[in-house]
Order: C-alpha cells, then structure tokens, then sequence
C-alpha cells in the first residue's frame, strides 16, 4: 500500500522511503546503514515526527545520502513491529543490512535524530570488523536457539505456581494511590485485567476492581462516546491521548463484561456495552461486515469507516469476544448477531492453506490472527448463543478443529 504521511503540512515525503524488503535488498548492494521508521496512521507521536525531525533539511538530506530508509505500518508488518520496537510508536532505528539494531529511540527531535545519523554514520566507517563480527555472532546464536527449541520445545503449563508469579507481578506494579499498573504513563492493560480475573485471590480482585473503578472516573474514558483512549500521560489517568484503537476498546469491553458478573456489579456491565455501542457507531464499516481498526485523536485524521481503513483478523476476532461477552450480560442486545456475522466474514478469508489472512487480500502468515480467531470461535461455540449439540454450535466447534489443523500444520 502507499505509505501514509501526516496530512498536516510535512516534507516526509521527500525521503527516499521504501518497503521493508526492498530496502533490506538495497541497503545490501549499497552496504549501507537500514534506516527503519515504524509508523502507524492513528499515533499523533508518528504525525509529529513527519512534520518536526522528518521535515529537517539535515535529516531528509543525510538519510536519502548515507541510508537506506524503510518506513513500515505496524498494522501492516506486525512482525517487523515486534521484533524492532523500542517501546511504542514512532520507533526509530539504525540497522546493520542484515537487519541487527545499532542504535534508535522512540519519537525524536530533529537536533536529535542528526546526531543519532551522525554516531551511526561514524561507527559504520570505524567500526565495521566489530559490526560484521556481532552479526556473525548473533546470527550463531539464533540459529542455536532455535535448533534447540525444535529439538525440545518448552512446555509452559498455567500451573499454580505460574499463576501465582503472575500475580505477584501485576500486584507489585500495582499503583494503590490511582489505579492500574506503574508510576508513570498508565495504559489499561487489558491483559493483565484479563489475568487477574483469573485468580482466585483476594488482593487480585481488589487489584481488578480499583482499577476498573479509575478507569471508568478517569480522563481516558470518554464517556460521551463510551469509549476509552489509548493511555493517559499521567498516573493520575489524565492527560489522555486521544487515539482510539479497536483492539483495546474490544479487550477492555470483555473485561468489563466478565468482571461484572464475578464482582456482582451492574455497572461495570454498562460500561462493556457503552464500549460496543461506541465500536458499531464509530467503526463498523457495513460495505466491509467488519470493523475498523483504530480512530486517530481528534482532528480529522481519522481511521473509520470513512477513512479507508484495513479491517485486521486479530483486531475484529476480539471484537467478536467482545460482542459475545456483552449479549451475554444484555441477552436481548442482538449483539450476537453481529458477532456471527463479523465471524462469517472473517471465516471467508481463509486461504488456501486453510489459514485467516490478515486483511481481505492480506496474507496469511501471522498467527495471531489464527489465534485470535480460534478463541473467537471457541467462545461462540462455548456461549448462550446456542443450544450445545445443535447446528450453530457445531458450526463452529468444527471451524475452530479445522483453523488448529491448518495452524498446527503451518
């Protein structure tokens, strides 16, 4: 696809961007420095970054001169995404050809990015033996490793003590004072939320429910559209940044749901519904049968159902879960109906290997879309949605066998 600049006034453009693959060929015949810029088109921090250090004359002219630039979609490449990031969005980051970091950060000034391009340019002619010796190096390594895990693959069993470890983990980052985990930038963290729900301990439901209690009274939930903004600057959950992604609106919405029911609270349940109102008013796509991925912060430069949007497997998957979680709270909702019909559409992606691809005419290599779908199918299977035993519920207890059949296989 185009790559996707800020619509505000930028000169990024003018960088010689190219795709991943092409740009790792390139920067091998030209044995010169990756340059890698991990993007998305909803971050405010990536806009920012295409109109402050990428529109610096230094920068534009060093990049296009001693670098081989690569600017990717995170949504796109989710696995170029998670083996390069430095902690969020915008990641910047010098590379060797071979694809090994030598230096990067997250969202730079122009002053900065000069002189992080002016270090790398320097060791990359004074330090080239030591350069080629780590790659060899880790190249050795990798391969050692991954040897190893096929020879003996780890067996993670959820054993008592595991869960246990979890528990402490999440309890020792807990922010007693406002909620959610750290003393810094608060994310929700739907993940650890989904954890907790898990255990059977009394400090992990108090951990759970103060947290979802400063959620909701905090500025990262909009609770005019009933949604909730990506993380907030503050501890305090305030100073929230106001892109809006399907995926965590969708996660926070299961735990809302779930949580209701274990904590016997009714208004936890509101706020999972206010949640999947804000998806099918703001980011269902009805031309697609499935949702957009992400709103970016309020200025127009958005990414719903008018902005073009892909549809991701993974993301619209948990949006199933989350429609199931919520007709099951509220029965009389029809949110299930959308539920199967998001399924089906997805369902209709599967390739010829048997697996989901990532957008309707996307590949089909990553596995968490595959894994994403069969909980998704599960959980259809596993609702009230239907009887057990009868045709919808068989529908899709044999989908899920035949989705692990093409995983397991691939």
């Amino acid at each position: 696809m185009p790559f996707q600049f800020s619509r505000r006034p930028n000169r990024a453009a003018e960088i010689a961007w190219r795709e991943w693959s092409e740009a790792v060929a390139q920067a091998t015949a030209d044995d010169r420095p990756l340059f890698l810029c991990l993007t998305t088109t909803w971050c405010q921090w990536c806009h920012a970054l295409d109109e402050g250090a990428f529109s610096d004359d230094i920068v534009i002219s060093t990049l296009n001169r001693s670098f081989t630039p690569a600017r990717v979609d995170v949504d796109e490449r989710p696995d170029i995404a998670l083996r390069y990031s430095l902690g969020g969005w915008p990641t910047v980051a010098c590379l060797t050809p071979e694809g090994e970091t030598i230096a990067g950060g997250t969202f730079l000034t122009g002053a900065e990015l000069v002189d992080m391009l002016d270090n790398v340019q320097g060791a990359w002619i004074s330090q080239r033996d030591e350069f080629a010796a780590e790659v060899t190096e880790l190249r050795m390594a990798t391969a050692a490793l991954l040897r190893s895990l096929r020879e003996q693959p780890a067996v993670r069993a959820l054993t008592p003590e595991f869960l246990a470890f979890v528990t402490e983990t999440a309890l020792s980052a807990f922010d007693a004072e406002y909620g959610g985990f750290g003393r810094a930038a608060k994310f929700p963290r739907a993940d650890i939320l989904e954890t907790l729900l898990l255990m059977e301990d009394a400090r992990a439901r108090t951990v759970l429910e103060r947290t979802l209690d400063a959620l909701t009274a905090g500025e990262i939930h909009d609770r005019i559209s009933g949604s909730f903004y990506r993380y907030a600057a503050e501890r305090d959950w305030s100073a929230p940044h106001t892109e809006r992604l399907l995926t965590d609106n969708a996660a926070l919405a299961i735990v809302f749901a779930q949580a209701s029911r274990l904590l016997a609270r009714p208004d936890l349940a509101a706020t999972a519904a206010g949640i999947v109102d804000f998806m099918n008013s703001a980011l269902w796509i009805p031309t697609e049968g499935a949702f957009a991925h992400a709103l970016a912060a309020g200025d127009g430069d958005d990414c719903g159902p008018t902005g073009g949007c892909p549809t991701y497997t993974d993301a619209n998957a948990t949006a199933i879960r989350a429609l199931v979680w919520v007709e099951t709270v509220f029965p009389e909702s029809g949110h299930g109906t959308r539920a199967e019909e998001v399924a089906g559409r997805l369902w209709s992606r599967r390739s010829a290997r048997g697996l989901l691809a990532r957008t309707p005419n996307g590949p089909d290599c990553y596995l968490n879309d595959q894994l994403t779908m069969l909980e998704a199918a599960l959980q259809l299977n596993d609702t009230g949605l239907g009887e057990p035993g009868d045709t919808h519920n068989d529908l899709w207890l044999n989908r899920a066998e035949e989705l692990w059949a093409a995983i397991d296989s691939y």
